[in-house]
Order: C-alpha cells, then sequence, then structure tokens
C-alpha cells in the first residue's frame, strides 16, 4: 500500500482468474501478513503461496464494479426464465422499465 503501513484489520481485494474478494489482514507475522482467506502477503502485497491470485488494496468503486459485472448475466438470465410467468400488469410494467434502462445505457 502507498505511504501507509498494512496492519491487522486492513481489506485488499484479492483477484483471480475466476474470482474475486474482499479479505481483511488477520496476523503478521516476520512482515508476512496472513488474510481471512488464508493467502499470505508482504508488505508490499507480493502474494507468496498461490502465484495465480493477485492482491491491492481495497478500492470500494473496483470491488462494486466487479460485483455487477459478475451478478449481471445471473440477474437477465433469471428474468428471461421468469418473465412469461408475470401477471399481464406485471409483464408491461417490467418491459417499461426495461426500455428505459435499454434507452439509458445503450441509446436504443
Amino acid at each position: 500500500m502507498k505511504k501507509n503501513k498494512l496492519r491487522i484489520g486492513d481489506y485488499l481485494l484479492v483477484l483471480g482468474p475466476h474470482f474475486f474478494e474482499k479479505a481483511e489482514v488477520v496476523s503478521v507475522d516476520n512482515g508476512v501478513f496472513t488474510l481471512n482467506n488464508k493467502i499470505k502477503v508482504t508488505q508490499n502485497l507480493v502474494v507468496l503461496n498461490n502465484s495465480k491470485m493477485e492482491v491491492k488494496p481495497f478500492d470500494e468503486d473496483e470491488y462494486n464494479y466487479l460485483l455487477a459485472k459478475n451478478k449481471i448475466p445471473r440477474v437477465l438470465e433469471k428474468i428471461e426464465s421468469q418473465y412469461k410467468n408475470l401477471p399481464k400488469e406485471d409483464m408491461v410494467n417490467l418491459f417499461s422499465k426495461l426500455n428505459r434502462v435499454l434507452s439509458k445505457y445503450f441509446g436504443s
């Protein structure tokens, strides 16, 4: 972390090939910091026990972006699989709201 020393209780963003999570520093021993997910890092956030993972200072905006990117396909899949079962009025309301989303974000 820049200028700040890593301490117990700090949060970090752990990124992997198909994975991300918010992790907390839970212990330190001889300059090795252990996260609550058992990953061990140095003060400079070099991962010691899992070369596939990257650890960065926690950034709420980046975390929220990754979460949205991960969850949007599931939300769309759920809408696609269940919209036909809605009552007429709810289907019309959903269609209206989805059209507003399309217009706002995609211009269609």
